[in-house]
Formats: C-alpha cells, sequence, structure tokens
C-alpha cells in the first residue's frame, strides 16, 4: 500500500499529512511527501509587470529549492512520528499537473489540504478541486 501525500508547506498541509498519515499506518502504507516548486518562468510571469521589485529570478528560484523541499522533508518527519516508512521529494512544475502525473507512479491513495479555512463554506483549492477532478486514485481531502 502506498500512499501520497501533497504539501506547499502550509499548516493546512502539515494537518492533511498528519490526518492521513493516521490512515496510512493503520494501513501499514509506505509513503511519499511531493513539494511542487513552481518553475522560473511562472515566476517570472508573475513579476515581470512589476517594475518596484529588481531581482535576479534564477537565484529567487535556486533559493526556492531548498525551502519546497524542507516543506516535503517537515511531512516526512510528520509521517515517521506516526510510525509511517516516508520520503521526500520535490519537483518542477504546475502543482495540479505534478501531482496527477506522480499519482499516477503506483500509488492507492493521495491525501491533499483542502486549502478551506476554519469557518468558511467548504470550498477546495483550484490545485485541490483540479487534483480531485482529474486523480486516477481515490484522494483525501482535510
Amino acid at each position: 500500500m502506498r500512499f501520497l501525500f501533497c504539501t506547499e508547506g502550509r499548516e493546512l498541509s502539515e494537518n492533511a499529512i498528519r490526518v492521513g498519515g493516521k490512515i496510512a499506518k493503520v494501513m501499514e502504507a509506505e509513503a511519499t511527501v511531493l513539494s511542487v516548486q513552481p518553475k522560473p518562468d511562472y515566476l517570472h510571469a508573475i513579476l515581470q509587470h512589476t517594475s518596484a521589485i529588481d531581482v535576479d529570478l534564477q537565484e529567487v528560484f535556486d533559493k526556492g529549492a531548498g525551502v519546497f523541499l524542507e516543506y516535503a522533508e517537515r511531512g516526512k518527519k510528520v509521517l515517521s512520528e506516526l510510525g509511517v516508512k516516508a520520503r521526500a521529494i520535490t519537483v518542477q512544475g504546475h502543482a495540479a499537473d505534478e501531482i496527477l502525473a506522480e499519482a499516477k507512479k503506483g500509488y492507492d491513495f493521495m491525501v491533499i489540504g483542502s486549502r478551506s479555512k476554519k469557518g468558511e463554506t467548504v470550498m477546495l483549492g483550484s490545485v485541490s478541486r483540479k487534483v480531485v477532478n482529474k486523480a486516477s486514485i481515490p484522494v483525501i481531502v482535510v
């Protein structure tokens, strides 16, 4: 049994890892924690119209790579503390597309945060919505 956990480093993602990790533990599953870093061209598209920011986008991207790996490693640590064998990985690209591509690599379940805030009407973020609608495996949304 293999679980794919998705994180972007926020508390909601870590909570999803804790909840899904308890299920993975009971099922004696192995896990992968995935964090997706945007590609430099995506950052460039966001910042190109902002003249107030003068930065070297490649330098920002290079430093950011460590941050996304840290997100995945934190998720791995949460799972390890629950007794779930896990590995941490990062990829570059658009989050939903990369999550769906990874999910096709032999996973049985996926766990993703909803990005809803406590007290709001239940709404999925754009990434979790796309993943739920297109996934070929069951998705646990927390």
